[in-house]
């Protein structure tokens, strides 16, 4: 009787052992392939948050080019305005 429960204990053990490797090696290929996808996640994300800044100085740039824009048609209307009452003024004379 104890030669058999021997031998069921060293296969159990044996069984342990190889379950114990192979779930090893799969949670390892598992948490590379994992960590491989965060790497690539991370770097989209910084990237994103590049083009993201990017997109707001062009947009700062912009809104400052239509404000001097802005201000360079008053000016234009305020001296067509000028000339069109210098032309008026001249008519009458």
């Amino acid at each position: 009787m104890g030669y058999l429960i021997g031998e069921i204990w060293l296969w159990l053990a044996i069984a342990y052992t190889i379950g114990l490797a192979a779930g090893w090696l799969i949670w390892r290929l598992h948490r590379r392939k994992t960590q491989s996808r965060i790497d690539d996640l991370e770097r989209q994300v910084s990237a994103a948050k590049a083009e993201a800044l990017e997109s707001e100085a062009e947009r700062s740039e912009l809104a400052a080019a239509a404000v001097a824009a802005e201000a360079e048609i008053a000016r234009l209307n305020a001296r067509i305005s000028e000339l069109m009452e210098d032309s008026d003024g001249e008519s009458g004379n």
